[in-house]
């Protein structure tokens, strides 16, 4: 599923923007994360690790393509590079500070506590780049 919806990203982004589609896959993730919290069986669980897998894949090439929109062409490595650098020490913190945090308060709380750091990160994302602002989508057509 998750791959499924990653090959439909270049039309979603086409349509709304890659602003957008970060704030919506944000927001399923949060969903997700949320869902999980709650969760009392392994079906609702299972559901909710789907939508989270699928908001990630989905996330990842519009998150890049955003990125690169922002970033002047030589920079591109370079941004590239320190997004690939940022992303595994955040992954490595959440591993650390998780398992941490999953003794302490259990994985519901992890998962709360989780989607607070990701609303707070969208609350900033939304401050700085205002992505519902407007839609700059480039059209393959010519002006007529």
């Amino acid at each position: 599923m998750a791959a499924a919806l990653a090959l439909t990203t270049p039309w979603v982004s086409r349509r709304i923007g890659n602003g957008r589609v970060i704030v919506v896959t944000l927001g399923g993730l949060i969903a997700a994360l949320l869902l999980m919290a709650v969760s009392r069986s392994w079906l609702s669980a299972g559901a909710s690790y789907m939508l989270f897998q699928a908001a990630t894949a989905i996330s990842i090439s519009a998150i890049a393509v955003y990125r690169m929109e922002k970033v002047a062409a030589h920079w591109w490595g370079w941004a590239a590079g320190l997004a690939v650098a940022v992303r595994g020490i955040g992954e490595s913190a959440v591993f650390f500070v998780g398992g941490i945090l999953i003794e302490v308060v259990g994985f519901a709380g992890f998962f709360r506590a989780t989607a607070v750091v990701l609303a707070i990160g969208l609350i900033f994302f939304l401050a700085y780049f205002r992505p519902l602002a407007r839609v700059n989508v480039t059209s393959n057509r010519k002006n007529q």
